[in-house]
């Protein structure tokens, strides 16, 4: 695993002029209703096991959230002409989340007092499906400069050595901990998605976030 000394080095080289451009570019986006809160969820739904391509596709079929007043069968049909595969089980697990938000939308909602790591382990106690690092990643789109980050299988490898993705909840934390500390006074999500970004060859995240603009 590499050493903290290590991690920092590597997290220093994300000139700040690069910070600044993300955080004027989600700026743009913020969540400000309910259902935009719930798009970024939806978002982070889509993207377990599939591309960034597929997602992006997936995410603009299902964006106007009109789905909600239909039925199971219609969303599944989605993911089949779109032919992104798992087309029972990931459906199943999005119809859910959809009827558990349209009956209650402060299921997202963050408890006055509630810690980020204390609202995203009660998400994740709450949203069947959805783990650590994708909640982390709704966390980071909608909330850029909370203590919780998207440490998926290709940020654990680079930056902490982990061949193995996975891990335990408190291996995730300790590891979630030390990058956010890393961070220093800069906005861990920001951090995060723009060295995510860098791994894939682009200097902006516009390739896969546009979608959400709208």
């Amino acid at each position: 695993m590499r050493t903290k000394d290590e991690l920092t080095a590597e997290l220093e080289n994300l000139d700040q002029a690069t910070l600044d451009r993300y955080e004027e570019y989600f700026g743009r986006m913020k969540p400000m209703t309910d259902e935009d809160v719930m798009r970024r969820f939806l978002f982070a739904y889509l993207s377990i096991q599939t591309s960034w391509e597929a997602n992006v596709r997936l995410y603009l079929r299902l964006r106007d959230l009109s789905w909600l007043n239909g039925v199971e069968e219609d969303l599944r049909r989605v993911f089949v002409e779109e032919r992104t595969g798992m087309y029972n089980h990931r459906p199943a697990r999005i119809w859910e989340f959809g009827m558990m938000w349209k009956s209650n939308p402060s299921v997202l909602h963050r408890i006055k007092g509630e810690s980020w790591e204390g609202y995203r382990d009660r998400l994740c106690r709450t949203l069947i499906g959805l783990g650590n690092a994708k909640i982390g990643f709704a966390i980071e789109m909608c909330w850029p400069e909370a203590d919780c980050v998207c440490l998926d299988r290709h940020m654990l490898g680079k930056f902490f050595g982990r061949r193995n993705p996975v891990i335990s909840s408190d291996q995730y934390r300790a590891l979630e901990r030390r990058f956010c500390k890393a961070c220093k006074s800069r906005k861990p999500g920001l951090v995060r998605m723009a060295l995510w970004d860098r791994m894939k060859g682009q200097s902006s995240p516009a390739y896969w976030a546009d979608c959400l603009a709208a």
